[in-house]
């Protein structure tokens, strides 16, 4: 038998869904008579455009995301998995044609130098900017269209991003015309929801507007299922602190303090009032020097803190490095810390500090002491 090869779901007769159509019949319509398709694929074209080169703005941009909240659609975590990765794949292959002063150029050179796996240096480049962009959509949207490059101690150390298969499941089930592009997480998640076994925040009417066959869903499902091994990931998501904890202590235990500093430096440069950083950027600059490290600590005492009690052992620790023995007891005076592992610096006794994790009591406890003895041999 000889003919023209149609998707299944085109051949069953259970959809004559088409999302380039769509977005074509609605490329001028006003917003709220436009297709949910159309509006989705709007917001990525104007994302994936050159700042410099669009012909839309971004207060269009947020008029099509409020229609699309209205009708019930959650669009940052849509934006972090449908948008961030074509924007992603848009800055690496143009990359090589931007200036040399460009930011983001510097930063594929500068990357490029420490990569010792260059034939997949592009893959590599191309995944650490959708982390960043799938970040900045909800921490930065101005950021996020204009395509703000990272520092490079971040972009380097990004911990991979948590999955949102019902964000996925949603973009591919407005864009994606053919079930056999969908990954087998939507295909699940489609089956799910034809069997009213999952729920979503998306209105039915809005998902009445394409009409899947639950047999044709199952049987893509179920090939691509018998195909494919299990996976876990990562659960990690956002730019606070605790995400680059790992890498950081991964650096001063190599003996690269100035490296682990520089994550928090950008992270603090980031967000001011983010105690945590301030904290643990005053924390990893202490090997490189007690007075460097005491205007963080400082700081970040002024602000929120999950362990006020880590925080003011620090400051203790470098004021007693820098001989002030008595300001470093009065801080620990009165302090009853709560029962957490840390990690702490022990005092250099052959020129260089050594990194341990221990109880924050024991930190505390152990500080107080060696302080105290220190002033009183002194007195003596």
């Amino acid at each position: 038998m000889t003919g023209v090869s149609r998707p299944i779901e085109i051949a069953s007769g259970a959809s004559l869904f088409d999302a380039t159509e769509a977005m074509l019949r609605d490329l001028d319509s006003p917003v709220a008579g436009a297709s949910t398709t159309a509006l989705l694929l709007r917001l990525r074209t104007h994302a994936a455009t050159p700042p410099i080169a669009r012909t839309t703005s971004d207060e269009d941009f947020l008029g099509i995301w409020g229609e699309l909240s209205r009708r019930g659609l959650d669009v940052v975590p849509i934006l972090r998995v449908g948008v961030s990765p074509t924007v992603a794949d848009v800055i690496t292959q143009m990359i090589t044609d931007l200036p040399a002063s460009d930011v983001w150029r510097r930063l594929w050179e500068r990357c490029l130098d420490r990569n010792s796996s260059s034939h997949t240096y592009g893959a590599w480049f191309a995944t650490h900017v959708t982390e960043w962009l799938a970040r900045l959509v909800e921490t930065d949207l101005h950021g996020f269209l204009g395509w703000q490059a990272p520092a490079e101690a971040l972009f380097s150390n990004l911990p991979p991003t948590l999955p949102e298969p019902e964000a996925l499941w949603l973009w591919e089930r407005f864009t994606v015309t053919h079930l056999s592009n969908w990954t087998t997480s939507s295909l699940v998640m489609e089956w799910g929801y034809s069997r009213g076994r999952i729920g979503t925040q998306c209105g039915e009417r809005v998902l009445a507007a394409r009409t899947i066959s639950p047999t044709d869903v199952a049987a893509v499902a179920l090939d691509r299922l018998a195909e494919s091994t299990p996976q876990t990931f990562p659960q990690t998501r956002d730019l606070s602190t605790d995400q680059f904890v790992s890498e950081a202590v991964r650096h001063l235990q190599e003996g690269r303090p100035e490296e682990a500093a520089e994550i928090f430096t950008a992270l603090a440069f980031m967000n001011p009032a983010d105690g945590e950083a301030l904290n643990n950027l005053g924390f990893c600059l202490i090997p490189q020097g007690a007075a460097q490290a005491v205007g963080p600590l400082d700081r970040a005492s002024r602000l929120p803190l999950r362990q006020p009690e880590l925080n003011t052992a620090n400051r203790a620790f470098v004021r007693h490095l820098l001989g002030r023995d008595a300001e470093a007891l009065a801080l620990l005076k009165g302090v009853r810390a709560p029962d957490a592992d840390v990690f702490a610096w022990c005092e250099p006794e052959c020129g260089s500090f050594s990194l341990r994790s221990m109880r924050l009591p024991v930190y505390v406890d152990d500080l107080h002491q060696h302080i105290s003895s220190r002033l009183a041999a002194t007195a003596d």
